[in-house]
């Protein structure tokens, strides 16, 4: 299943990009661009993307047309184009089972992956009004704190893994609880 995007929001992603590239060269001397502005990137994060659809939910799983939740499966496709090395999904499962009251599982989401970017590219925390495709939103769903993974690629929605569903493309909604958003970019 390929995903489609239409052209007008093709051409207002150009422009909000070409508006944050602006704003991030001036203020982060370009630091802080994600490595997803680049259009044979996107491309290729959108491919691999679209062959992870419809693969079923299975906990701590990172297989495609196998099984992955919301962790593994956008750990996986990040990982797949060469951004993440190995990242230990054991430690990740403790945290989960121990539940909202034991850890914060925000911090915890994040040092695991920041722990797995390879040489050449950083993870960093960026305000939820600056959401530009590729990057990482953590949601709250279960707790209290951060406990869902979802890779932003449009105002219109993100793509995820659930329970009741696999992996799917879900609407961005304004109600949605927001508790981290990340940026995987280039550096040096």
């Amino acid at each position: 299943m390929l995903v489609q995007i239409r052209q007008s929001e093709a051409v207002c992603w150009n422009a909000v990009c070409a508006v944050w590239r602006g704003a991030y060269k001036s203020i982060y001397g370009g630091a802080m661009i994600s490595v997803f502005t680049d259009k044979t990137r996107w491309y290729s994060l959108l491919a691999e993307v679209s062959a992870w659809v419809g693969t079923p939910y299975r906990w701590m799983r990172a297989e495609r047309g196998v099984g992955a939740d919301c962790y593994t499966f956008v750990i996986s496709v990040l990982s797949s184009l060469g951004y993440l090395g190995k990242i230990d999904r054991m430690r990740m499962s403790r945290y989960w089972s121990l539940g909202d009251n034991a850890v914060d599982m925000l911090a915890e989401i994040v040092k695991s992956v920041q722990a797995a970017v390879l040489p050449g590219y950083a993870l960093t925390q960026i305000e939820p009004c600056a959401m530009a495709r590729g990057d990482l939103v953590v949601t709250a769903i279960n707790s209290r704190c951060g406990d869902h993974l979802n890779l932003y690629v449009s105002p219109h929605g993100m793509f995820t893994a659930y329970q009741r569903t696999g992996v799917v493309w879900v609407p961005t909604r304004g109600d949605q609880d927001i508790r981290g958003v990340y940026r995987l970019a280039g550096v040096g």
